[in-house]
């Protein structure tokens, strides 16, 4: 509870400054969490892989249909990380709680030396 209330303080604070200082501590944040993304993606790309291969080794109707939808779930996986920087803020915090952790720690960041920050982050 008390670091949801840590998370939504910085994220009031950073709101209420300049829209910029927002969009560096985005920018961070994207950045400290873009591998994260990519691991998850090559991870259901390689997934899907696997059950594209069974699907060419099946004849069964039944099977193909579960196969089918398991290709059609690690495909929205696959799109869900590979699309995630381009997401709202409020979406990426929402559905990804490894990116809140990284935007609160930018914004520790930015907030102990800001010219510094934005100078990293342009």
């Amino acid at each position: 509870m008390k670091k949801l209330l840590t998370i939504i303080i910085l994220y009031l604070t950073l709101n209420g400054c300049s829209k910029s200082d927002q969009d560096y501590v985005e920018l961070c944040a994207d950045q400290k969490t873009s591998s994260y993304w990519n691991e998850r993606a090559n991870q259901f790309n390689n997934e899907m892989s696997k059950w594209v291969y069974k699907l060419s080794n099946t004849s069964d109707s039944d099977e193909r249909k579960s196969i089918l939808l398991m290709i059609e779930s690690k495909q929205y996986y696959v799109d869900l990380y590979s699309n995630a920087h381009k997401k709202e803020l409020k979406q990426k915090m929402y559905e990804f709680p490894r990116y809140t952790t990284n935007f609160e720690k930018c914004g520790k960041e930015f907030k102990d030396n800001p010219v510094y920050f934005k100078q990293r982050y342009e």
